[in-house]
């Protein structure tokens, strides 16, 4: 099984754009996180971003979400 890409997700305009337009649902296993993670670097990347909430009930240990909120972190 591989995730999906989300048909609400447009791969070429930024994440933080699509989701002040409109909410975007995604279903992780069945989608995949690669929109999660662009919005996260998205976000580490704005200086006009002061916080980020998210909840994490469990994740990898290399996780790639961990990483981009670390980097958010330092910026």
């Amino acid at each position: 099984f591989e995730p999906k890409n989300s048909r609400y997700v447009d791969e070429k305009k930024p994440m933080m754009a699509q989701i002040e337009a409109k909410d975007i649902l995604l279903s992780y296993p069945y989608e995949s996180m690669d929109p999660i993670i662009r919005l996260l670097d998205e976000a580490a990347k704005d200086p006009a971003v002061v916080s980020i909430k998210i909840t994490l009930y469990r994740i990898a240990k290399n996780s790639l979400v961990a990483e981009k909120l670390m980097e958010a972190a330092e910026n």
